[in-house]
């Protein structure tokens, strides 16, 4: 009986170390997992950047401190920058003064590994080509596109447009894909490969030696709707017009037709899962970066225009289905005190800014209107319009838990909005000019980046007027 007792204990025993082992590594798991799905989410400072802002909500933000971050790499910065393992990986589009002179023989794409503890430039490379996309990364690759519209002559390019590959370390290519159609939206990855819409095509490339695995020829051109990847999906817009500088008043002439659409690629057999058409879509489509939010795409348009009354539209992402639209032309909104333009700015670019979305709701600026809407996803109804003070291709960040918006205008204005009321809490002068990028979020600090070439840090605290 002794001996039989003794045996249960030591079964016993032996069971309590089996159940603690199994805890132990339970836990280890769990803690893993959660690990991964921080960098997923954007919430360390390795965090790969596999598309347009980060994440489907374009919200980027970087768990990591940045101190006084002042920066001047010299040429124009179009996309937003990357922070990745500790660097800020920042793409340019030529220098402001070539740009403005028209002095397209000059300019040049230029990607830029900066440190972002000493602000001193890493390394840098040359493209013979503008880029106006975000660098993302894979690994130790950097992938960016060239492209610049069509509005530059080809002679002074050679039609070299593409994707690149360049190595984190070293600054060195590792591959490129050259096309003869201009490649600029944000590429995306996904499960090896990377997405590219462009010209009338979407290219996905082997994203580990650059061959193309399969092109699908669309004929409408996606110009800056950077492809937004949600359940094994990518949602992108398109839109090609006839003619360009039209308006309201003669869009139902004869000699001005478009033909706008939006997809959704199916990412698991690289087939289309569905396309909307928007007959009265002038343009726009094609230039704005969709967002994602419990299972609704949320887009934009310029209604019977390439110009002026943008149109911000959700859509169901599974079957493509216009859920409500709001044209923010037809809004009234808070107008700010006189607000003159911070610097004067030549660039006008005719876009229209990305989406973001913050806790069920989509905000969408409106370029030459600088209208900053605030829409509910669920209802479609507006919570709140302000004016940005003009030319705004932007699309707000936000900071402490989606509490505030940030975000600059053309002319170096900086926002800071508080998102509940859509009230400005601050508004100042950056003497930065900005175009689309959006500005990133650290656990300290708010970076803008801007065509004259600069990169600065500023603390969130002293944003909203708290002491440091």
């Amino acid at each position: 009986m002794k001996n039989k007792m003794k045996t249960n204990i030591r079964h016993s025993k032996i069971l309590a170390v089996f159940i603690l082992l199994i805890i132990g590594i339970t836990l280890i798991l769990l803690a893993w997992m959660q690990a991964c799905q921080k960098s997923f989410n954007g919430q360390n400072a390795s965090t790969a950047v596999l598309q347009y802002d980060g994440s489907p909500t374009h919200t980027y933000f970087v768990n990591i401190n940045v101190g006084n971050l002042s920066v001047d790499v010299g040429q124009a910065i179009f996309a937003t920058p990357t922070i990745y393992r500790g660097s800020l990986l920042v793409s340019t589009m030529g220098n402001e003064t070539d740009l403005n002179n028209s002095r397209y023989d000059l300019t040049y794409g230029e990607l830029f590994r900066i440190n972002l503890t000493t602000g001193k430039i890493v390394w840098s490379i040359k493209f013979p080509d503008q880029i106006m996309s975000q660098p993302i990364t894979v690994g130790n690759i950097i992938i960016v596109a060239m492209g610049n519209n069509l509005e530059v002559p080809p002679q002074y390019y050679n039609t070299k447009y593409g994707i690149y590959a360049v190595d984190f370390n070293t600054g060195k290519v590792l591959w490129n894909d050259t096309t003869q159609i201009t490649n600029m939206p944000t590429p995306a990855f996904y499960k090896g490969v990377i997405i590219e819409p462009n010209e009338g095509e979407i290219n996905i490339i082997n994203v580990s030696n650059g061959q193309i695995v399969k092109t699908i020829f669309l004929g409408i051109p996606d110009t800056l709707s950077s492809p937004m990847i949600y359940n094994n999906t990518a949602y992108f817009g398109t839109c090609e017009a006839s003619v360009y500088g039209f308006n309201a008043t003669n869009f139902k002439q004869k000699d001005v037709k478009t033909n706008c659409w939006f997809f959704a690629l199916d990412l698991r057999n690289y087939s289309i899962k569905w396309k909307t058409h928007f007959p009265y879509a002038g343009g726009g489509l094609n230039d704005v970066s969709p967002a994602y939010w419990q299972g609704k795409v949320i887009t934009g348009y310029l209604f019977e225009s390439d110009y002026e009354d943008p149109v911000m539209v959700a859509m169901n992402s599974s079957t493509g289905k216009i859920i409500w639209e709001v044209n923010t032309t037809q809004i009234n909104y808070t107008i700010q005190p006189s607000i003159p333009p911070c610097i004067p700015f030549w660039y006008n670019q005719n876009a229209i800014s990305p989406i973001t979305v913050v806790n069920g709701t989509a905000y969408f600026d409106s370029n030459f209107d600088g209208r900053l809407v605030a829409v509910n996803i669920t209802s479609g109804k507006l919570e709140w319009a302000l004016s940005t003070g003009g030319q705004t291709e932007s699309n707000p960040n936000t900071f402490y838990g989606g509490k505030y918006l940030i975000i600059a205008n053309d002319y170096g204005d900086m926002f800071v909005i508080n998102t509940t009321t859509g009230n400005p809490l601050n508004v100042f002068c950056t003497h930065i000019p900005h175009l689309e990028n959006e500005v990133v979020i650290t656990n300290n600090s708010a970076i803008l980046a801007g065509m004259n070439g600069e990169i600065k840090a500023y603390p969130l605290k002293s944003l909203i007027g708290e002491n440091q």
